[in-house]
């Protein structure tokens, strides 16, 4: 996939410069830490507030849940909240609306296109949109991860689990793939 044109690290932004490297872009720093993808941003540490550039600066612009932990693709936030549910949401005309709500406890997301995760400590669950309705594709288990610290990628459809030493590569079928 083509490289991307800014990412975040803590509440920095950085942008590619005329060289081809990075440099920070300090007029974009974020206003709390989360997740950001173009000029929106979506808070995950206390309340999951939504942010857009404008202006020169961050504007907030809806909050999701009082707590909880969030990731956004496109028009669609996934968050995982502290009462043990994930709700996906669509923005629509400016706003965003929830369209789907599964029971499931998560310490970490992701979303990326039509796929989204939701995984604990020990395991997870994979939703996917099939003509615009969300649904559980399945849940995995992850063996070796008691500590949490874990991070999920997504790409084109395919899951990769990683932390601890090890990484898991989920199938379509959702068969956990060990230490690749």
């Amino acid at each position: 996939s083509a490289s991307p044109a800014q990412f975040s690290c803590g509440r920095r932004v950085f942008v590619r410069d005329d060289a081809q490297g990075w440099i920070e872009d300090a007029r974009k720093s974020l206003p709390d830490y989360g997740h950001l993808q173009g000029d929106r941003f979506v808070s995950s540490s206390g309340a999951v507030v939504v942010y857009e550039y404008q202006a020169g600066g961050w504007q907030s612009q809806q909050t999701l849940s009082s707590a909880g932990v969030a990731a956004i693709d496109g028009d669609s936030i996934i968050v995982a909240n502290e009462l043990g549910t994930v709700t996906l949401f669509n923005s629509q005309e400016q706003r965003w609306s929830s369209v789907a709500t599964f029971p499931f406890k998560a310490s970490r997301v992701w979303i990326e296109g039509d796929t989204a995760v939701a995984a604990d400590s020990s395991n997870g669950m994979v939703y996917e949109r099939v003509d615009g309705v969300w649904r559980e594709r399945g849940d995995f288990d992850l063996e070796n991860s008691s500590s949490g610290e874990y991070s999920i990628a997504i790409e084109q459809g395919h899951v990769l689990v990683s932390g601890n030493n090890d990484a898991y590569f989920l199938t379509a079928g959702l068969q956990v793939e060990g230490n690749v």
